[in-house]
């Protein structure tokens, strides 16, 4: 068993860290924020009338509110009389103003809407799991209502230092559940776009120090409006800045650095939209200051001014979230959005980045609003003619998901350009299996006067039994595509659609910067699975230039 998050930090505007950024981010690890007094509090309340929030107070002063976004059927099974399965909380109050010590009253004021229902105190325990439940104070006694405290957590004055938040009590918890084989949150993580039930653990980034992607929330404010994003509901019950600054982030990855940790990549995403923070070109360049070399990647929606929004920094990745190639369908989802905005912020991004081996790549979600055929193969014409790295189509997880072309059967989608990757929302990988191979394939045929290279990074088999690749090859000689083949039998074909700059600047033989593969090969009968030799033949044409072989190894599945 296993989880993206031991590999992943995901930081929020006001500094948490968060273990599932699906489904409205549930549980906290901690705060990434030096000297930031708070107060973690975790457990469920329910109550037969309906409740909205929970107003915490500790004697008369106001620290903030639970927010119920954590499924408990357990408590709907102990308690026939409740019927609300969404009534656990998990949250992170600030209290700076107020010194918070054990043996001081919590009160928990039960609200719908603006009316009182009951109230419940607690005293503060030395240890951070209560050894009781709250105390009822007020009431209505018509209404049955009950609250359990999981956990509670004062932070401000442990160590700030990132090493040792990802060695608190949190990631222990997780690590130890999944090399037990048990789930660390239970009712949480299976609904989480993180977790990797049927993968072995392996991920560690506490004993490794190799952080494979650093995820973080540059601004919770949007002015979009999307009816299926959690924005809507974080952006009013969520405490905290509202932008992470460049101060915090360079706090961060100085203590990062200090212990010697590795990060692949840093990503700027979340639940706001990152270019409505005012300082982003700062934020860039503190990044690529600490961490030159680690890749940066933007998600935007593209309704700004690329260059009062971006600044004159360089990004490796770009991705513009255009659902649509017509007005009129991409402002179903995408409220308040406007298209001509969009595809501008994108073009100037073309025009500004790759020149640098920049990537510029087109996110199309798929809905039931903008699946026609027409549109998708609009989008593909005005892709080609904008020249973007690539056009991906993704597979929404959500009601409103395109019912024409699914996941189930992802290769059915009309494709007449090659810069179309077809990809899914991260709720798709939970039981799919990925594989990072720890060595390079073996050469096993081909002129030995021919210079010839491969690497594979990654491998991901999906549960509807297609399989995605992602690497590069480069040789001497002209390459046009890469043949794959299981125990000889043939999958299907690697095309080179993406510009590997750092592969010609390690390799001076090379001088072909488009050597990279990103594919979705189709379902095939012949699996890949352990022990099984992977045959990657580079082709220039019809002639075979070289072979590699690949073994999976033992553990993988």
């Amino acid at each position: 068993m296993n989880c993206d998050i031991l590999s992943t930090l995901y930081v929020k505007s006001n500094g948490e860290i968060l273990c599932n950024d699906d489904f409205g981010e549930r549980i906290s690890l901690g705060s990434c924020l030096s000297n930031d007094a708070a107060i973690s509090i975790s457990g469920w309340a329910a109550s037969e009338s309906k409740l909205s929030y929970i107003s915490v107070s500790v004697g008369d002063n106001y620290l903030g509110d639970l927010s119920f976004v954590i499924r408990r059927p357990d408590v709907v099974a102990d308690h026939a009389v409740f019927n609300e399965v969404l009534c656990g909380f998990d949250t992170l109050l600030p209290s700076d103003q107020i010194a918070i010590e054990p043996g001081q009253l919590l009160r928990f004021d039960f609200f719908h809407n603006k009316t009182k229902l009951a109230s419940f105190r607690l005293a503060i325990p030395i240890t951070m799991v209560p050894t009781k439940t709250p105390d009822r104070i007020f009431e209505d006694n018509s209404i049955a209502c009950l609250i359990q405290i999981d956990r509670i957590v004062i932070h401000g004055d442990e160590s700030t230092s990132i090493h040792d938040t990802l060695n608190n009590d949190r990631y222990k918890n997780i690590r130890a559940a999944l090399q037990d084989g048990k789930t660390p949150w239970p009712n949480v993580c299976e609904h989480c776009s993180f977790f990797r039930p049927d993968e072995p653990y392996s991920n560690d980034l506490f004993k490794d120090r190799i952080i494979q992607k650093i995820q973080f929330e540059s601004s919770l404010a949007c002015a979009l409006k999307c009816p299926q994003c959690s924005n809507l509901v974080q952006i009013k019950t969520r405490s905290g800045a509202r932008h992470f600054s460049p101060e915090s982030m360079s706090d961060l990855l100085q203590d990062l650095k200090k212990n010697e940790y590795q990060i692949r990549s840093i990503e700027y995403c979340g639940q706001g939209e990152p270019l409505n923070n005012p300082r982003f070109p700062e934020l860039l360049a503190t990044a690529r200051r600490i961490f030159p070399s680690t890749l940066q990647r933007v998600i935007t929606n593209g309704n700004h001014d690329y260059s009062k929004t971006m600044g004159t920094e360089y990004v490796e990745e770009t991705v513009v979230a255009i659902d649509g190639a017509y007005q009129e369908s991409y402002e179903k989802y995408r409220v308040k959005g406007d298209i001509s905005k969009a595809f501008k912020f994108m073009s100037d991004a073309i025009e500004f980045q790759k020149p640098k081996g920049g990537l510029v790549v087109w996110k199309y979600v798929l809905f039931e609003t903008n699946d026609s055929d027409e549109e998708l193969l609009e989008a593909q014409r005005l892709g080609d003619q904008l020249g973007v790295s690539r056009l991906w189509f993704v597979h929404s997880h959500t009601s409103n998901r395109s019912k024409r072309y699914t996941y189930e059967d992802p290769h059915t989608i009309p494709i007449i350009s090659s810069r179309v990757k077809i990809d899914s929302h991260p709720s798709y990988f939970r039981h799919a299996v990925t594989i990072a191979p720890a060595k390079a394939p073996d050469r096993i045929f081909g002129d030995s006067s021919i210079f010839c290279l491969m690497h594979i990074d990654m491998i991901v088999i999906h549960a509807n039994g297609s399989i995605s690749i992602s690497g590069w090859a480069a040789s001497e000689s002209s390459l046009s595509h890469i043949s794959l083949s299981v125990d000889d039998n043939y999958i299907g074909d690697l095309s080179f659609v993406i510009r590997r700059p750092d592969v010609v600047a390690l390799h001076a033989a090379f001088n072909e910067v488009l050597c990279g593969f990103d594919s979705l090969l189709p379902f095939n009968q012949t699996a890949i699975e352990s022990g099984k030799p992977l045959r990657f033949d580079l082709f220039d044409n019809k002639t075979k230039v070289a072979s590699f072989g690949l073994a999976i190894e033992d553990n993988t599945f």
